[in-house]
C-alpha cells in the first residue's frame, strides 16, 4: 500500500518519540530508526495497548510488543488525530516476528489499509471472513 503524505504525517505524529537517532539503512525504502511509543489494537483485542516503535518507513513499521503477532496477522496502529479523510487507524499486516525475550517480541509489519472506525470487530463477521478465506485456501 502506498500511503499519502498526510497519512504518513499522522502516523509520525502518533508515535511519541523518545531519545533516538536516524541511521543509514540498506532497505528498499529508507527507514528511520528511533525509539518511541504508540498504540495498537492487536488481533482479537477490543482496546488499544502500548507498544515501543523501533523504526518507521513510508511502507511499514517495526515495533516491540509483549505478545507475539505472527506473520500474516493484522493489527491496527491507532492515530492520535484523524486524517482529513476521517481515518483513525492504519491496518498493518505482520511480515515477520521474532521473540526477543520470554515477554517481548520484535514485529515488522507493512501498512496495508486504513480504518475510520476503531470499534471492535463483530465476531460473526470475522468468523465468516475466516470461513471464506479457508474455502479459498488462503487461511
Amino acid at each position: 500500500m502506498i500511503i499519502s503524505a498526510e497519512l504518513f504525517q499522522c502516523i509520525v505524529q502518533s508515535v511519541r518519540a523518545d531519545d533516538g537517532s536516524d541511521r543509514i539503512d540498506k532497505r528498499r525504502v529508507p527507514r528511520s530508526d528511533f525509539t518511541g511509543k504508540a498504540q495498537i489494537i492487536p488481533p482479537g483485542a477490543n482496546a488499544p495497548v502500548d507498544v515501543i516503535v523501533r523504526d518507521l518507513s513510508v511502507q511499514g513499521i517495526g515495533l516491540l510488543h509483549s505478545s507475539a503477532i505472527k506473520a500474516g496477522q493484522q493489527f491496527t496502529l491507532v492515530l492520535t488525530d484523524a486524517t482529513s479523510d476521517g481515518y483513525r487507524g492504519v491496518i498493518c499486516t505482520v511480515a515477520r516476528w521474532q521473540p526477543v525475550t520470554e515477554k517481548l517480541c520484535l514485529i515488522g509489519a507493512k501498512f496495508t489499509g486504513t480504518v475510520a472506525d476503531l470499534g471492535a470487530a463483530n465476531p460473526d463477521d470475522v468468523a465468516a471472513l475466516q470461513s471464506r478465506l479457508r474455502s479459498a485456501g488462503l487461511y
